[in-house]
């Protein structure tokens, strides 16, 4: 432990690792591209973080920015968004 009563094992780390990507990505028959899998990951934290609905409140609010600026809005795409902060 440090000074901050912080402890520091990477037992603890791996299972977080198994909790946020393993129960997700490591079923039977998936597979997945890295930048696929990269913006689930980060819906997956928002998600495990209870951020859900403050990351959904944002993007709408970001999506109806765009509209309200006349610029078109991509639903489908086959290319890896950018996410951002959900804040």
């Amino acid at each position: 432990m440090d000074r901050e009563d912080l402890v520091i094992a990477s037992g603890q780390v791996e299972g977080a690792v198994r909790h946020l990507v393993g129960e997700r990505f490591d079923c039977a028959g998936m597979r997945w591209r890295q930048e696929k899998a990269e913006a689930l990951l980060h819906l997956r934290c928002i998600e495990l973080n209870g951020d859900w609905q403050k990351y959904v409140a944002w993007f709408q609010g970001k999506t109806l920015r765009r509209l309200n600026h006349g610029k078109r809005v991509k639903v489908l795409t086959n290319q890896p968004l950018i996410l951002g902060e959900a804040a």
